[in-house]
């Protein structure tokens, strides 16, 4: 037990020390990985390891992992983003901070199409934020709404972070796909009760936006149309078990050439380039799980998970103190790591630990999407703030942080929501039919 335990704790301090060294994050914490499981298991690591490797590369889940990467690769050669933010701010133009409200609706809906966080915050915030700063509206409510609003790529489905999740703990993809989707809404809401009640105290921060007539508001909904249909149709095969997300990636790959085509963008460099990037984050992202099961199988065998989960009872039995732990956890490693870091290092600690005080795995795996969406927008790294200071230059890094730090405490609201009302997570996939 003593050297189990001394075992732990270098594996731990290692990781620590990868993560300095100015290493390639995965592949330094797979080569600690694979020093510690040669000093626990000798020679048949190679084996265990390769039969893993084999595992991860034979995995279905995989397909729509680069499905949905390729979606996002795609539209962003697109004018769908320009579109969808056009005709939410004509819908709601009305309110108070109409311009920030139409920017995280407009995210909204890019996020059911896109799934990663970056592509949604670059691909809004490139059309959003120059028309908010020209409306005069305070640069860092501009920029703090679409670095929020760029994190509901990876909670409304289709997530590739939920797929990730979902294969590391072998946990329904299609189901937590289904049970992002009202928490997702949920959140996009209070984004933009945030910004009314912010335009309502501060009016002179926030100008309001000339008003539409119905027709202008109605001729516009033509051009989302196409991406309306698009995301409909993916959730609702999903919810009825009509098609699975392999399936629903596939076709949307299809839809997205047939918007390029719309848009007059579909060229063989940018199906070149899509293609490439897509390979190259694909790879990443399947080095990324045998490295986190490896981390995982590793953490088991040295009893570590049975030690964590008795520390945690020792300082609270009651399973939500405990859960608010792991996320206040999870929003201080977001300061220092990226979202493929954390995932390696936390889902072998605390899905243990979830397991073993009862709770849904498909619950907290919402609950853990939006801690990882926090991670997108606390500095020093997060990457939402980098995108944003570079689509808008002229706003300092501070305010850009300023700015999305409300925006930030709103997500930890909604965990708390979703603690007291966990059926917002659960109903939907509890309703699929099987």
């Amino acid at each position: 037990m003593e050297q189990s335990l001394f075992l732990t704790l270098l594996l731990f301090l290692s990781l620590v020390t990868a993560l300095l060294s100015g290493m390639p994050v995965i592949f330094g914490i797979g080569f600690v990985v694979f020093v510690f499981a040669w000093l626990t298991w000798g020679p048949s690591s190679f084996g265990i390891f390769s039969g893993q490797v084999f595992d991860v590369v034979n995995n279905y889940n995989f397909i729509p992992i680069a499905m949905f990467i390729l979606m996002a690769e795609l539209l962003t050669f697109s004018n769908a983003g320009k579109d969808a933010f056009e005709v939410a701010n004509k819908w709601l133009s009305w309110l108070p901070g109409g311009l920030g409200v139409a920017a995280e609706m407009a995210s909204a809906l890019m996020a059911s199409i896109l799934g990663i966080s970056v592509a949604n915050a670059a691909i809004v915030g490139v059309v959003a934020i120059p028309e908010m700063m020209k409306r005069g509206y305070n640069r860092r409510l501009a920029t703090g709404a679409i670095a929020a609003g760029g994190t509901l790529g990876i909670l409304i489905p289709p997530s590739v972070t939920f797929v990730i999740y979902g294969t590391i703990t072998e946990t329904s993809v299609g189901k937590l796909f289904v049970a992002g989707l009202l928490p997702g809404i949920m959140l996009a809401t209070l984004f933009s009760i945030y910004i009314i009640i912010y335009a309502i105290a501060k009016p002179e921060d926030v100008p309001r936006a000339p008003s539409f007539t119905f027709k202008e508001r109605l001729k516009s909904t033509v051009h989302v149309l196409p991406l309306v249909l698009l995301a409909g149709f993916m959730l609702i095969t999903l919810y009825l078990g009509i098609a699975t997300p392999t399936e629903v990636g596939s076709i949307g790959v299809l839809a997205c050439f047939g918007l390029l085509a719309y848009y007059k963008n579909l060229s063989w460099k940018n199906l070149r380039s899509s293609l490439l990037s897509t390979a190259k984050t694909t790879t990443m992202v399947m080095w990324l799980i045998f490295v986190a099961l490896g981390f995982g199988r590793l953490v088991a065998h040295l009893g570590a998970s049975s030690e964590i989960i008795n520390g945690l009872l020792k300082i609270s039995s009651n399973g939500h103190v405990l859960v608010l732990i792991m996320a206040l956890i999870l929003l201080i490693l977001g300061c220092f790591l990226d979202i493929t870091t954390m995932i390696v290092i936390t889902t072998p600690i605390f899905i243990p630990v979830v397991k073993a005080l009862g709770f849904d795995l498909i619950w907290f795996g919402v609950i853990y999407i939006i801690c990882m969406e926090m991670s997108y927008v606390t500095p020093p790294f997060g990457m939402n703030l980098f995108i944003l200071q570079a689509i808008a230059p002229d706003v300092p890094m501070s305010d850009v942080i300023r700015g999305a730090l409300p925006f930030v405490i709103v997500e930890f609201a909604a965990i708390g929501i979703l603690m007291l009302f966990p059926q917002i997570a659960l109903v939907l996939p509890q309703a699929m039919v099987q």
